[in-house]
């Protein structure tokens, strides 16, 4: 998503000082749903990612 966000920037006619670049981007290339899904994704992974470290140290006590 940053990358379609970069290379749609110099393409920009303007935005408004408000909701800025990012928002503008995104709004323009209706890109909000990838977006916000890959955040959500990011976050579930980090999740897991801890939980199964936690269970691993948790097995290795007993």
């Amino acid at each position: 998503m940053h990358l379609a966000i970069a290379l749609f920037i110099p393409n920009l006619t303007g935005w408004g000082d408000p909701p800025g670049k990012l928002t503008t981007v995104l709004n323009e290339i209706i890109g909000w749903v990838p977006y916000t899904l890959s955040i959500i994704l990011f976050s579930i992974d980090a999740l897991i990612l801890i939980y199964d470290l936690w269970q691993t140290r948790q097995s290795e006590r007993s």
